[in-house]
């Protein structure tokens, strides 16, 4: 029995649209709430081998995630800045450190820790809907994903050089990667999942909405969004269940 994803299509792109919105003018600081709304909702309205899922997380711990990598990556920031800073001016006596504190490599050095502390809050984010998402007819469950928080941010760190290195063309590819590799590991009350998807749907959804996206001046996009998620949740089992044909419908 496979999983299925019942909302329509112009309720899926306004709930993604609006998804975007909030985190773009709130200046990313209402990420946890928009995280919760949209996740929750594609939650609600997923049933996997029959059975209706809920998601359970609050917005509260969802902000002490947000604000504590928020608050440790500028730290960072602001640190290895100081570092560089400091070794410019011993430079400078050369006159070698004006030059060396704007380069491209200088930059590089003070922005890479920074990023870890991005993929820290994703991957805790991740690891959060892990954990929070349950059956509905199931009582007092457990859910986990059986990943150490660093393996989480290890798997994301080559999803996305994987992406900088082939660019937006190899995206469905490195995406079915990381889905297989995190899916297989995650447990929903004690559920093992495993995921089913085919690289030659995802390259569909991608390039074609890549398409759209360009056709429409970016309007598509939203919807492109959903669909990723949908490919996602709609080839998600448990495992050692037999699986259904699914015919692919964009």
């Amino acid at each position: 029995m496979r999983s299925e994803l019942n909302v329509n299509k112009k309720t899926a792109y306004f709930y993604s649209l609006a998804y975007f919105l909030v985190i773009i003018f709130s200046l990313t600081f209402a990420f946890p709430v928009a995280f919760m709304r949209y996740h929750g909702w594609l939650t609600k309205n997923t049933k996997m081998n029959g059975r209706k899922l809920v998601f359970d997380g609050r917005t509260k711990s969802l902000y002490i995630i947000y604000i504590t990598g928020v608050i440790f990556g500028t730290l960072t920031y602001v640190f290895f800045t100081f570092i560089t800073a400091f070794i410019a001016v011993l430079l400078d006596k050369n006159g070698y450190g004006t030059v060396l504190f704007k380069s491209l490599v200088f930059k590089f050095y003070r922005i890479v820790p920074t990023l870890f502390f991005v993929l820290f809050i994703t991957s805790r984010f991740y690891k959060y809907r892990a954990l929070h998402t349950h059956f509905e007819d199931t009582v007092d469950g457990k859910s986990e994903i059986r990943l150490e928080l660093l393996k989480i941010i290890l798997s994301s760190l080559i999803f996305k050089i994987i992406i900088v290195l082939i660019n937006i063309v190899g995206y469905p590819f490195a995406m079915n990667i990381r889905e297989r590799f995190l899916i297989s590991r995650k447990y929903i009350d004690g559920e093992n999942l495993k995921f089913n998807g085919s690289i030659g749907r995802i390259c569909l959804t991608w390039y074609l909405g890549l398409l759209f996206t360009v056709l429409t001046f970016g309007f598509y996009f939203p919807y492109l969004f959903f669909k990723l998620n949908e490919y996602i949740i709609v080839n998600t089992t448990l495992k050692y269940k037999k699986q259904e044909f699914m015919p692919f419908c964009f």
